[in-house]
């Protein structure tokens, strides 16, 4: 197995120099504008200059990146080695944030392959370490996550409450992109519980936020599930 990481005792927890800042920018900008060949390359090229400056906690950063792209081209091994090389070089750099982030990752990527209970146990990790540091955002979506799984094992009541305190905190710290979500996802187990008038009203209110933040294609989604109960639209 590659080693990813040097020793954290060699690291000079240099902070990123302005080539490697640009770098990671350009990440973001490929990515969301598809280009995922040019994105691929970059991030080689990011790392590499991470790896030659010995910034460890950006190249763990970037290394979780490589993580989450291996996951969504399908490539489970190899994300899943580089999110458990992550989480003990974020253990032992004390990069708490960084540690959540890699957990909830690695949450996900258990999930897909019907490791349920890994799964689970990686979002308590995760959620212990969110709660610790006050990081409301990574709270509400770990919530998330941690709901739909309870949905998933029929465990409907205890997932509703889960969608609750999810939607309290993403209130709170006005994370709309995640209220939206979590309405959403809360519509669809009221639906299933035959709970239609509320469904609805969840429904309507995420495609309000969507339309605010303008996610077209998150919208269409929407739309043709909240038209299954026969009344959002």
């Amino acid at each position: 197995r590659r080693v990813l990481f040097r020793s954290v005792s060699q690291s000079r927890y240099a902070p990123g120099e302005m080539d490697l800042q640009i770098l990671k920018v350009l990440l973001d900008n490929l990515f969301l504008a598809g280009q995922l060949d040019g994105f691929e390359k970059t991030l080689v090229v990011a790392i590499q200059e991470a790896e030659q400056l010995d910034n460890q906690i950006v190249l763990s950063d970037l290394i979780l990146i490589s993580a989450q792209f291996d996951y969504l081209q399908g490539r489970y091994i190899y994300a899943k080695e580089k999110l458990e090389a992550v989480i003990k070089n974020k253990s032992q750099l004390i990069d708490k944030i960084g540690l959540t982030k890699a957990y909830v990752e690695l949450a996900k990527l258990e999930k897909s392959l019907y490791n349920t209970n890994i799964s689970d146990d990686h979002n308590e990790k995760a959620l212990a370490i969110a709660k610790e540091c006050d990081y409301h955002n990574l709270q509400a979506e770990i919530l998330n996550n941690m709901a739909i799984s309870k949905k998933e094992k029929k465990l409907i009541d205890e997932a509703i409450l889960l969608y609750d305190e999810s939607l309290m905190i993403a209130n709170k710290v006005g994370d709309k992109t995640g209220i939206s979500k979590i309405l959403f996802n809360k519509a669809n187990i009221l639906k299933e519980k035959n709970r239609l008038d509320e469904a609805e009203k969840m429904y309507k209110q995420s495609l309000d936020i969507l339309r605010t933040l303008g996610d077209k294609r998150r919208i269409a989604i929407y739309i043709v599930t909240g038209k299954q109960i026969g009344r959002a639209h």
